[in-house]
Parts: C-alpha cells; sequence; structure tokens
C-alpha cells in the first residue's frame, strides 16, 4: 500500500519521505484504532488507505511520540490496557511507560534541554520522571517515563492531566550537515 502511495507523489516529494521514521509517521498518522484491542496488540491500528494517502499529502517532516496520547483512566482502555485497568495510588510501585521517539526531521538529534511535565491541574498529586538517552539515532529513539504518586497525595481521588514537552536540537543530516 505505501509503494503504492508513494508512487503517486512527485520524484522530488518522494525522495523527502524515503527514511523509516516518514514512512512510520505517515502510516500511523492514517492508521485507525481497532476496537476491544490494546496498543499491543494492534500498535497504531488498521491501515486505512483513504487516510493515509492524506497523512501523506499533508506530510511534513516532524519529530513524534508513540503512542502520542496516554489515557490512563477507564476511558483510555481498551487501548491502553492494561495500564488503564491499575489506578495509581500512593504506596503502589510506579507506572512505568516506555514511548518511541521518531525523527524523520533527520537521522540523528539530541535534545535541546530536559523533558518538562506541565500538569494541567492537582500538579502535586503526581511525581512524573524521565529516563532517556542523549538523543536520537536513525531516526528513532526511546523516552521513559515513570508515574508515582507521592504520600502526601494520599488522600487524593481523581484524575491528573498535563503535557509532556521535549525539546531537540543538532539535527544531523546523512550528509552530515545539520538543520534547525
Amino acid at each position: 500500500v505505501l509503494a503504492m502511495l508513494l508512487s503517486a507523489v512527485s520524484k522530488s516529494r518522494r525522495a523527502s519521505l524515503r527514511n523509516p521514521a516518514a514512512l512510520k509517521q505517515i502510516l500511523a498518522s492514517g492508521a485507525a484504532p481497532l476496537p476491544h484491542l490494546s496498543a499491543f496488540e494492534q500498535g497504531a491500528g488498521l491501515l486505512d488507505p483513504h487516510a493515509t494517502e492524506e497523512a501523506l499529502r499533508e506530510f511534513s517532516p516532524h519529530v513524534s511520540v508513540f503512542p502520542p496520547r496516554l489515557d490512563l483512566t477507564p476511558d483510555g482502555c481498551p487501548w491502553m490496557w492494561p495500564y488503564c485497568a491499575q489506578p495509581l495510588y500512593a504506596s503502589s510501585q510506579p507506572l512505568l511507560l516506555n514511548l518511541t521517539l521518531l525523527s524523520s526531521i533527520s537521522p540523528r538529534a539530541a535534545f535541546a534541554a530536559p523533558p518538562v511535565w506541565t500538569p494541567r491541574a492537582n500538579r502535586r498529586m503526581l511525581q512524573v520522571d524521565f529516563a532517556y538517552g542523549d538523543g536520537m539515532r536513525a531516526y528513532a529513539g526511546h523516552f521513559g517515563l515513570r508515574l508515582r504518586v507521592p504520600a502526601e497525595a494520599s488522600s487524593f481521588e481523581g484524575e491528573v492531566e498535563g503535557e509532556i514537552t521535549l525539546s531537540f536540537s543538532d539535527f544531523v543530516n546523512n550528509d552530515g550537515s545539520t538543520s534547525a
């Protein structure tokens, strides 16, 4: 399917899409999650050729994270199972999550700054720690999250929302040149 879609774009455009991260980002953007299956069983979901064609047309190189969103509440089930089925509480073990980083900008990139957790509400109810390498190699990288409820939040019952910001720099192209 991807070869057929790529044949529909100009040669110059096709050349800019010839890296594994770009192809994976396009396929993930055009996938539709399947009901009743977790992300571990289906990845991004079922390939939708029409949505993938649209993603291909609108694509511009970028850095992305998979999964792009984490909903660990019961509403996140079944896609985030088993994480959505086990509530966090103060005396529980931390929840560890591994995310995949993809950069279709260049084969290598470095973290420009440490990741930042910005809670929207209930800011002291969740401790978020990060584990990550020095950046991305071969268009990909890893990013670990450690979620823990601190003891002072033991009486809290509710949901915590927030956003994690990742900043990258030193994008290095295959020819050794750098890009912003």
